[in-house]
């Protein structure tokens, strides 16, 4: 029976159900709450990283890496000789096939039903805040529709992504020659492992590995990423054709070019390579759509994206793809990044207009919450929103107290909890926080804003060497070729170099943000009230730094 399915019960007792009817539950109790989880995630992919955070954060990274791995080898045997697997762990990311499988709490309201994973009592904050988020969404009296009403995601209704299988090879004729042959293989399965983890995180694209079990559809895209010694180094090409009834009618090619032994780099130039794409695949959509690919959701995710970018006209240009994308959805998560993207509009426009965009942010805050106050990334946002823009830390704090016990799940949640505690002065709290950020999101376009809240911590601990290195580490994950950078980042890392004794280079550091911003630092930072720091030790941490500068 190759379509039969499997039956999750988390109603009661967690119990997994053969096709046959007999009872295959996994043998562990971590194993029960991760197959849970993966399961109300409703087939989203999950980085292992948050499930590790998620049921062995009190555990080093090789032992929670070592229990992750067990938990899902007791899951795959519960699921036997199934062909293919419900449990797939593709590019590294999880997640269960959903047509294998049918959950009862993802089946409509059920009456007089026992409590969800009722004894399964796990000592995780993370685990124990997600489990009562999920107990809440399906409490009729706070119920928006079932456990998918707190799952985070960036919308509620998703459109169908971009389907891209990824072919990884090495050189023309699929074998690099002796002795790199090692070297290069090794670098592919990287170069195909980062593809497939990043274009899944951008939200655009539903990535496949080549000849692996899916879907029987052709997809709409196809990479193939090619590996070609050259001397010491090696060119990986990157070659993206979209088909049409078996005809390329669209292409896009990118190389790349690094030491053989030297892979440290391959992250940073894949993200990249993956930005370009998300932009020429974008502009070729708004010519010719692709089937099935129009709508609201994906505008929204191309604003996020624009958000990311920094500069005015892209900041301009967010704004008008969130209201054309609220226009055609009433998903609460898109006045969410509405109301986010007034810190960034604060940012641009140094403070100007300060009323107007606290009455914008605050408006579209409120709806949001009224909307759906259970969704940990709704939270997220206007929690920002409240500590950044509208100066309410408190309020802020109240925000996330329901969703903490959720901060190993998410990048953007990760990132406020480190800004709320960056604002009460808890640096320590704030720089672990936003090591946590960066580890959820190292695909996410906003990491360069995540390292420069640790490295802000740090030089408010005193640790400037390291607070240049994540500062420096900030600005490398930029956005490729725009030509702005963050301008909380250049004064961060200018302050840095001055208390470190590097001044010349804290003032080249100062030299780009008033080229970029064309305003005099001094002026800006003459005075607190007119200053965009909610913690008035940072500012004043900041301003001597730069006073220091001698300029």
């Amino acid at each position: 029976m190759p379509n039969a399915r499997f039956h999750l019960t988390l109603f009661g007792a967690v119990e997994l159900h053969a096709p046959s009817g007999d009872v295959v539950t996994p043998r562990l109790r971590k194993s029960r709450a991760l197959l849970a989880y993966l399961a109300l995630s409703g087939g989203r992919r999950i980085e292992r990283a948050a499930l590790e955070q998620l049921l062995w954060a009190d555990r080093a990274p090789r032992q929670a890496r070592d229990s992750l791995k067990q938990s899902l080898s007791d899951i795959r045997r519960a699921f036997g000789d199934a062909s293919p697997c419900p449990l797939r762990t593709q590019g590294g990311a999880v997640h269960l096939s959903m047509d294998r499988i049918t959950v009862d709490a993802m089946q409509g309201e059920v009456v007089n039903a026992p409590q969800l994973l009722e004894g399964i009592d796990i000592d995780s904050v993370a685990f124990k805040g997600w489990l009562a988020q999920q107990r809440r969404a399906l409490d009729p009296a706070h119920s928006n529709g079932g456990p998918v009403a707190a799952i985070d995601e960036t919308w509620r209704s998703t459109p169908r992504r971009f389907t891209i299988e990824i072919a990884a090879s090495c050189g023309a004729n699929g074998a690099p020659p002796d002795p790199c042959q090692s070297a290069v293989k090794g670098l592919m399965t990287m170069t195909r492992d980062c593809l497939v983890r990043g274009l899944d995180q951008t939200g655009f694209f539903e990535p496949v590995i080549a000849g692996s079990v899916g879907s029987a559809a052709p997809p709409d895209l196809r990479l193939t990423a090619n590996a070609y010694v050259i001397g010491n180094d090696v060119m990986i090409s990157l070659a993206v054709t979209r088909m049409d009834r078996g005809t390329p009618v669209w292409g896009w090619l990118e190389n790349i070019t690094l030491p053989i032994r030297d892979s440290s780099r391959i992250y940073t130039l894949i993200a990249r390579s993956i930005e370009q794409l998300c932009d020429a695949v974008w502009k070729e959509n708004q010519k010719s759509p692709f089937a099935a690919t129009k709508g609201p959701a994906l505008a929204a995710l191309n604003a996020i994206r624009l958000i990311s970018r920094l500069t005015p006209e892209n900041i301009a240009a967010a704004e008008v793809a969130l209201n054309d994308a609220m226009d055609g959805s009433t998903a609460p998560s898109l006045y969410a990044w509405r109301a986010y993207l007034t810190a960034y509009q604060l940012e641009k426009n140094s403070g100007a207009n300060l009323d107007g965009l606290r009455d914008i942010a605050l408006h579209y805050s409120a709806h949001a919450m009224e909307m759906d106050c259970n969704s940990p990334l709704t939270r997220a946002l206007v929690a920002h929103v409240y500590g950044f823009v509208l100066k309410d830390c408190d309020r802020a704090h109240e925000l996330l107290g329901p969703v903490r016990g959720l901060v190993g799940q998410n990048a953007m949640l990760a990132d406020t909890v480190s800004l709320a505690h960056f604002y009460a002065g808890r640096y320590d709290e704030a720089g672990a926080h936003a090591q946590l950020a960066g580890k959820l999101g190292r695909w996410n376009p906003m990491q360069y804003a995540f390292t420069t809240v640790l490295s802000a911590s740090q030089l408010m601990l005193g640790k400037f060497d390291d607070a240049i290195l994540n500062g420096k580490r900030a600005l490398a994950q930029h956005p490729p070729g725009i030509g702005f950078q963050y301008e909380p980042t250049l004064r961060t890392l200018a302050a840095a170099y001055s208390f470190a004794g590097r001044k010349t280079e804290g003032r080249a550091a100062i030299d780009v943000l008033e080229r970029q911003t064309g305003t005099d630092t001094n002026e800006t930072m003459k005075d607190l009230p007119d200053t965009l720091f909610p913690n008035p030790d940072v500012f004043h941490r900041v301003r001597d730094g730069i006073r220091g500068l001698g300029l």
